[in-house]
């Protein structure tokens, strides 16, 4: 079993931070979390932590502590896949979650008031399970109850929107969350579905049915209660307005524009109907034709503004709204002082990343997540949780029901503040920089030599070699870092600081190119020394002042992103960053020697009788000549035809008679690039630039060297 902490793999001298909850390391910006009833004892007291796209899912209990001082340790009662390890579990209950659209939460399927049971669902495909969480202790089992065979969506919504979303909801306002909500953002389109058991003809036990009690039948795509979720931005959410106990109400927020309402549920006697229906007209905030201005000092105009309901004097009420402002640092909560007034009981509004957040927790990345816990197992969800999915910071906040608040994190704490998230990140990354450049300094000063110390020793090719070869590398690679298949689960946001940084190469060590730099191996050495260590240096500078460069642009990309993200620098992700930029570094070097300065000049011989023998192919010129591609075109009218020789070489000499030479480049720099790459990958497609002579050339038929395959006719 893992241990309750995971340290992070430290930069050499740095001491280890711990990770992550219960031995699950949130490194991953997928990463899920919610709060959980596994014991089915009504207290939503273990933490449900799942990777959607990877089939891991875990589920953490809370255990003793022989301390009361030290903060509390989890452990997994239920585990699929390794975070740590990057090793991908088999879901839950049988359902995959192999697709990163993948969602969960806590539902209650019986009707029993516990919110024990698991609803997954997968936006834009039709995809709704529910699973039943049954058995004794810590001996649990998840069966799936819905959907029935051959049913998709649940309760007539189809779910084939990647923009659906759906949460638990006290329709009937009896205390339990065993019916739905589903929505669309940006259509008007949200349906309430009633859960109720109906006995099946034929069958002796009752199945749980959902039925569309909301909006009436033809009434659908106008919102609800006037606000018309017109917005993508839209968002719901359950809340207990009237301080009932019943999370029966409904908040619609929009990010970024200060709306925000609260709908009051109600029975309403329709005119000839024996049974009340359920209304959201009762609108309890604002006050109607107030302009938007948020709530209780909540200004709500971030873009990524969240909420969500909270009990915050521990009455088993969640009357309260948490609002948060992640890569700001702002929250609040708010109190319900009734007849639609709300005020502060918590106010800091973050100036990220100077201040804001709460109890250490600062709020200041922009992926930044918190929902309501019951961490001491007393039914009330009066604690918070706050997470940093892609980093491993996690931290439950207590509460001592004061006013003014206190809060602090003494219950659990791991993890780093986004300003030292950020320093963290630099410090990798200049590891790896440092890494990569060792490597690169090596290959281009091998290739120098090759190029410049041997046939092609002229002055005006020595002086263009170095550069070109490194502009080449660093752009290739830079390029390359979008498209790296599996690269962004491990970097995340910090794929594209890479991407600017890389670069930055190049023009350092343009500014460090002095008089003649390149026209000796010295000189090209300590050029690209210095372009190291002046890259090296501006990343020294973020690193040791993140909070003064919070908005510095690199590139294209401010420092501030590497907040969201924890850069490898150690284990398998690291391991498989490293290679691929390795192989991209060794391909780059190739291509730049072939490119810097060279053509392919083509050669004809227009009086051959006949097919060249098997030995130019084999014995006679194609293994002594590796820069050569000989492509043999028959007449149309006979076995007679042309010889076509493509070369790359800077020109001809005299020393190879049959067709004035080869060019000149160096025999064994082309043996060691054929043993690397195909010769078709080299000619055909790398693009080397093509003299006029031979700029349109095609593949002919016949017979081709051993080894080539020949492309596919694009006519055909």
């Amino acid at each position: 079993m893992p241990s309750a902490h995971h340290p992070v793999p430290p930069v050499t001298g740095e001491l280890t931070v711990d990770l992550g909850i219960g031995g699950y390391y949130t490194a991953s910006n997928l990463d899920q979390m919610f709060a959980f009833d596994y014991l089915s004892t009504g207290n939503l007291d273990h933490l449900a932590i799942y990777r959607p796209g990877n089939g891991i899912f875990w589920i953490l209990e809370k255990t003793s502590n022989a301390d009361p001082s030290e903060q509390a340790v989890y452990i997994p009662v239920y585990q699929q896949g390794d975070p740590t390890a990057g090793i991908d579990g088999a879901g839950i209950g049988n359902y995959p979650l192999t697709s990163t659209a993948d969602r969960a939460f806590a539902f209650d399927y019986e009707g029993s008031g516990k919110l024990d049971d698991l609803a997954l669902y997968c936006p834009g495909t039709g995809v709704f399970w529910i699973l039943q969480n049954a058995g004794t202790g810590n001996t649990r089992t998840f069966t799936q109850v819905y959907p029935l065979p051959g049913e998709t969506g649940i309760g007539g919504y189809n779910l084939t929107d990647p923009a659906d979303r759906a949460f638990a909801f006290d329709y009937e306002g009896t205390g339990n969350l065993d019916d739905l909500v589903l929505y669309r953002p940006g259509t008007g389109i949200i349906w309430i579905l009633q859960g109720g058991w109906v006995q099946q003809p034929g069958s002796s036990n009752p199945t749980r049915t959902y039925t569309m009690v909301y909006p009436q039948p033809g009434q659908g795509g106008n919102g609800i209660g006037g606000y018309n979720l017109t917005n993508p931005a839209d968002r719901v959410f359950a809340f207990d307005c009237e301080s009932s106990g019943n999370l029966d109400d409904l908040v619609l927020y929009r990010p970024g524009t200060g709306i925000i309402w609260i709908l009051q549920a109600a029975w309403v006697q329709q005119p000839g109907s024996s049974t009340p229906t359920r209304t959201y007209t009762n609108l309890v905030y604002p006050a109607p034709s107030s302009a938007p201005e948020g709530i209780g000092g909540f200004p709500l105009s971030w873009y990524l503004d969240q909420a969500f309901a909270f009990d915050y004097y521990g009455t088993g009420k969640q009357d309260h709204l948490v609002l948060f402002s992640p890569g700001v640092g702002s929250i609040f909560i708010v109190q319900n002082d009734g007849f639609g007034a709300f005020s502060p009981t918590v106010a800091n509004l973050g100036d990220g990343p100077l201040v804001g957040g709460l109890a250490g927790f600062d709020f200041w990345a922009t992926v930044d997540q918190a929902f309501a816990f019951d961490f001491n197992g007393t039914g009330h969800l009066d604690h918070l949780v706050f997470y940093r999915p892609g980093t491993g910071a996690v931290s439950i906040i207590g509460n001592n029901h004061s006013t003014p608040a206190a809060f602090d994190n003494s219950p659990y704490h791991a993890g780093l503040s986004a300003p030292a998230q950020v320093q963290q990140n630099l410090k990798n990354m200049r590891a790896l920089h440092k890494t990569v450049f060792t490597e690169s300094a090596n290959m281009i000063n091998g290739a120098y030599v090759s190029l410049t110390g041997a046939e092609n020793n002229s002055a005006d090719l020595r002086g263009i070699i170095g550069f070109q070869i490194f502009s080449g590398v660093c752009w290739g690679i830079a390029a390359a870092i979008g498209s790296f298949t599996g690269l962004w689960p491990i970097v995340g946001v910090a794929a594209s600081f890479l991407a600017s940084f890389i670069p930055g190469m190049v023009g350092a060590v343009s500014s460090s190119e002095s008089s003649g730099a390149n026209s000796t191996f010295g000189g090209l050495y300590n050029t690209i020394t210095n372009a190291w260590e002046k890259v090296d240096g501006q990343l020294s500078i973020l690193e040791h002042d993140p909070v003064g460069n919070w908005n510095t642009i690199y590139g294209v990309t401010p420092v501030c992103v590497l907040a969201n993200t924890t850069f490898p620098v150690a284990g398998a992700a690291y391991n498989l960053l490293l290679a691929q930029m390795t192989a991209q570094l060794k391909l780059q070097v190739t291509q730049a020697v072939l490119k810097t300065n060279y053509v392919i000049t083509e050669f004809k011989y227009y009086s051959l009788p006949a097919e060249p023998p098997a030995d130019w192919y084999t014995t006679n010129f194609y293994p002594k000549n590796p820069a050569y591609f000989l492509q043999w075109a028959p007449n149309a009218g006979g076995p007679a035809g042309n010889l076509r020789v493509q070369n790359i070489g800077t020109g001809v000499s005299s020393h190879y008679p049959l067709f004035g030479g080869d060019g000149g480049m160096n025999a064994s720099l082309a043996q060691a690039f054929f043993q690397l790459y195909d010769r078709a990958s080299v000619f055909l497609e790398w693009g080397v630039p093509s003299a006029p002579l031979c700029s349109n050339w095609a593949p002919p038929d016949g017979p081709e060297p051993p080894g080539w395959i020949k492309p596919p006719d694009p006519s055909s």
